[in-house]
């Protein structure tokens, strides 16, 4: 059945060209609109994917739309207005929305939809662009029983793994809390190894003790070769994660519940963005604390 239907992806960047790629190859009908990554876009055609010019033209020719946006900016303007999703899907749409997204903005959207008789699941990913190009990546999905079980065949399509979260707004919830965990030990591991390339510290060794004790984890399995080897290719821009922290610390402090780690890694961030290094890799963050240090990595 699945062969059926009339998908559409919006935001062919990093995470959904993988998302698009892997669909294809399950069997699914896709379509894309056009995206200023024209090289992911021209993959996908090449892949058999059709291209429509606007959001609005993809809604009105689609059964199921998943976006893959980069900013809160970019889910209104997708979503909302004259030209959104919303306003030009019809009926009986379903829209899977795998940003890391604000879960309010999300129930107010969802709310929105479900007024047309449209379905909105939450379903943001787990992982980095290898994972999507795999088809091994995981989900936490949020959103009515009815929207997920619509979903599923689509999910399961290009993910591995589906955590199922509860109601609306409740998986980009659960993802700003892993985010928030990843990039704030990320954000302990860019100071220490910055401080210990200023003191003279050797980092092979550093890695390998880190290693072997409580202080080992995937990030430290990403970071430390990234840094030894002064090596940065773009996986996760450093305006990204600013983007998840400074989602996730309003979240969690509307809560009520100190965030204090949460503020301090954002801080971190917003420095690396501040000299520049927004656009490029996560693991920048280290180089500009270098920079302020009077240190640099790639050097014995």
């Amino acid at each position: 059945m699945h062969k059926k239907l009339r998908i559409g992806l919006i935001g062919a960047g990093l995470m959904g060209k993988g998302i698009g790629k892997t669909l294809l190859e399950q069997g699914f009908k896709l379509s894309v609109v056009a995206h200023r990554n024209r090289e992911s876009i021209e993959d996908l055609i090449e892949r058999g994917a059709a291209e429509f010019s606007s959001c609005r033209e993809l809604a009105a020719a689609s059964d199921v739309i998943i976006t893959c946006l980069p900013s809160m900016a970019a889910v209104h303007a997708v979503f909302e207005g004259p030209d959104g999703i919303i306003d030009n899907g019809s009926a009986g749409l379903l829209i899977i929305d795998t940003t890391t997204s604000d879960p309010t903005v999300t129930r107010n959207l969802q709310a929105k939809a479900k007024l047309k008789g449209i379905q909105l699941v939450d379903a943001p990913l787990l992982g980095g662009p290898k994972m999507t190009w795999q088809g091994t990546i995981s989900i936490v999905v949020g959103g009515e029983e009815s929207a997920i079980e619509a979903a599923r065949e689509v999910l399961e399509g290009f993910a591995k793994n589906l955590f199922f979260t509860g109601g609306p707004g409740t998986g980009h919830t659960v993802k700003l809390l892993n985010n928030a965990v990843t990039l704030t030990n990320s954000a302990i591991l860019y100071e220490t190894f910055t401080v210990a390339q200023k003191m003279g510290v050797n980092l092979d060794t550093l890695y390998q003790a880190m290693d072997a004790s409580m202080a080992s984890s995937k990030r430290l399995h990403a970071i430390a070769p990234a840094l030894i080897a002064d090596q940065h290719a773009k996986s996760f821009a450093v305006d990204t994660a600013t983007k998840d922290l400074v989602l996730y610390t309003a979240v969690a402090g509307a809560s009520g519940v100190p965030v204090l780690l949460g503020e301090a890694a954002k801080t971190q961030y917003r420095l690396a963005q501040a000299l520049g290094f927004g656009e490029q890799n996560v693991t920048r963050v280290a180089t500009a604390l270098a920079d302020i240090g009077g240190t640099s990595f790639g050097k014995k």
